[in-house]
């Protein structure tokens, strides 16, 4: 630990003059303002200095590391990356876990194979892939983001090729008279909606039922690791005054009233200048919740344009369109890893690597299927 503490000392010198107090809330948290919008490393070290700190002070310590963003800055998204390659660095054992459905795998095995999408091969499935490795790959394959495609694949893949196990901790969702509704057919899902059906995702109560979700799988995926670093949305953090999501009902806040021996919580809150009126931090927030909080400002200062509606819809019907968003999206990466420094080990996966992940899904649904129903 002695070196870990040389590092500490190093990296808050360099810093210095960086880290402020958050105005809007009635305690103090860690502000960054990055000098540079696209070294994501430079904004991951304070976050990897405070890890240090926590297991330094107590060595039997487990973290929660939150990494709260805007869906559609690129840089949010590899902060999860750059957090991930400090704790590799460390030799910290590590797991990644993602704001989608924890039933992907069995979702996209039904959907390849015809098998049910019922409890017991759910169980089955997730037993057989326990570091997730198969499921962030059918993720990769099947599966694509509304926003940033390029940048998470590109998380992903980085996870894929450093070992790093892999969970992901939102609940069932699924579209519903247009709209994105809690998934009772998903029977961990029903068992948080009670009786309720319908339930909004994004509504004040399906952000509450999420969150408790995730918080209960974040605590399950971390017995036997150092640390877990969640990939999730601003608004999971701290709550949203506009939209009505309740501090205490937020990932920070469900964390806080549990009571959990040498297990800590660091929350990231990555702002955005564009949505700075309509997403807020409320101003309830309890001190013990804000502790080892940080803020950090300044990455969409040069942020590539995910957020335009009609680019999106565009490049929904349209492959011309498409094909030019992706290259653009991958032009702003390449400045990313450029200007991050250490940041040497990530990479888009290539159309042969992604060939690959294809086969070895395939190749596990095949051995899968005469074990389920």
């Amino acid at each position: 630990m002695l070196e870990a503490k040389k590092l500490i000392q190093r990296t808050q010198f360099a810093l210095a003059g960086h880290i402020t107090t958050f105005k809007g809330t009635r305690a103090p948290m860690q502000e960054l303002t990055v000098k540079n919008p696209l070294n994501v490393m430079e904004a991951a070290q304070p976050v990897i200095n405070r890890i240090l700190e926590i297991k330094s002070a107590d060595p039997k310590a487990k973290i929660i590391v939150n990494v709260g963003e805007y869906h559609t800055i690129p840089t949010h998204t590899l902060m999860n990356a750059a957090i991930l390659q400090g704790l590799i660095n460390l030799n910290l054992s590590t797991i990644h876990a993602s704001e989608f459905p924890h039933n992907t795998l069995l979702s996209v095995h039904a959907e390849q194979s015809g098998t049910k999408r019922t409890e017991r091969n759910r169980k089955i499935l997730e037993k057989n892939d326990p570091d997730g490795i198969i499921t962030l790959k059918a993720n990769t394959v099947y599966r694509e983001t509304r926003h940033t495609i390029q940048t998470t694949r590109m998380l992903h893949h980085f996870c894929l090729e450093n070992h790093i196990p892999s969970v992901f901790t939102d609940t069932s969702r699924q579209e519903h008279d247009g709209e994105t509704v809690l998934d009772t057919k998903d029977n961990q899902t029903k068992k948080l909606c009670e009786r309720n059906k319908g339930i909004d995702a994004v509504s004040s109560r399906g952000m509450a039922l999420r969150n408790h979700f995730m918080t209960q799988n974040q605590i399950h995926a971390l017995k036997n690791k150092d640390v877990l670093v969640q990939h999730v949305g601003a608004a999971h953090i701290f709550g949203q005054q506009e939209k009505k999501h309740l501090t205490n009902q937020s990932l920070s806040g469900v964390f806080n009233a549990q009571n959990h021996d040498s297990i800590y919580q660091i929350n990231l809150y990555l702002l955005s200048h564009r949505w700075s009126t309509s997403l807020s931090i409320p101003g309830d927030i309890p001190l013990k919740q804000m502790e080892n909080s940080f803020v950090i400002r300044g990455f969409d200062l040069s942020e590539f344009d995910y957020n335009s509606s009609s680019q999106i819809i565009l490049s929904m019907i349209n492959d011309d369109a498409r094909e030019i968003l992706l290259a653009k999206e991958d032009a702003y990466i390449d400045s990313i890893i450029t200007n991050s420094g250490d940041f040497t080990h990530i990479r888009t996966p290539t159309a042969e690597q992604k060939h690959k992940y294809g086969l070895d899904v395939d190749q596990f649904i095949r051995d899968m299927r005469p074990k389920l129903q």
